[in-house]
């Protein structure tokens, strides 16, 4: 789960990209050396991402490629 810049939290579900570099993003930006993904089934929680993908050295998931779930 990840508070986005308008104050929503959202979770990053499977199909969005989500995955190891992406979760040490998010651990680096928490003050963590790494990170690991986890798995949530499809459907259990809203998302409002539909797409994000990092390369695993950026300093914050900002600094990634997001794509809204709605426009």
């Amino acid at each position: 789960q990840y508070q986005l810049d308008c104050g929503t939290w959202t979770y990053f579900c499977q199909g969005s990209g989500w995955g190891d570099e992406e979760a040490t993003v998010l651990c680096r930006e928490l003050g963590y050396s790494h990170g690991v993904s986890g798995y949530i089934p499809t459907g259990a929680v809203p998302s409002l991402v539909k797409r994000i993908d990092c390369s695993g050295h950026e300093n914050r998931l900002q600094d990634c490629v997001i794509e809204p779930a709605i426009s």
